[in-house]
């Protein structure tokens, strides 16, 4: 349950070992952790460096950003880094969506970054289309199909991976 503890203990270990590599390169990554609750509804999480997360209220249609605070080195920059967590409660049809910088940082054919807050707009005018009761796997890949769309291309210069997770009724 302890998201920013493993955070820590991942850093230490994914500095030290980069420092034992031969080659000596500086080795940088992003994270996000989180736990659910089931019976309390308490979503714990920790970022190391990563994108915030956005949460779907089901009780006003709308995503929120969630971290404020959290901007926290990512893993391999120096050991002993302490990161901090944060915790929100789900309602029933509450949802999180979790996702890393290559869908943030993707860029049109014109070169403009569809940045942080344009991703948060994105991604409800994305749910926005789709038909309720919203099925997570279809989100997902409308997701990805527009942001394939604004890129132009099938070919992405970075990695997307795209995480939901929604509290049942």
């Amino acid at each position: 349950r302890d998201t920013a503890g493993l955070l820590a203990s991942l850093n230490n270990e994914f500095t030290l070992d980069a420092a034992a590599d031969d080659d000596g390169a500086l080795r940088l990554t992003t994270v996000v952790t989180g736990t659910f609750d089931a019976a309390t509804g308490e979503f714990n999480f920790a970022y190391a460096a990563h994108p915030r997360m956005l949460l779907w209220r089901a009780s006003d249609e709308k995503f929120h950003q969630i971290g404020d605070g959290m901007e926290n080195f990512p893993l391999g920059f120096i050991t002993g880094e302490e990161y901090t967590e944060q915790s929100v409660k789900l309602d029933p049809g509450d949802m999180i969506l979790a996702f890393s910088d290559g869908a943030t940082e993707v860029q049109s054919p014109a070169g403009v970054q569809l940045s942080p807050s344009g991703f948060l707009d994105f991604a409800h005018s994305t749910l926005s289309k789709l038909p309720t009761p919203h099925k997570l796997p279809d989100y997902s890949k409308s997701l990805l199909t527009g942001i394939h769309e604004y890129r132009g291309s099938d070919e992405l210069e970075d990695d997307i991976t795209l995480l939901t997770l929604r509290r049942m009724p």
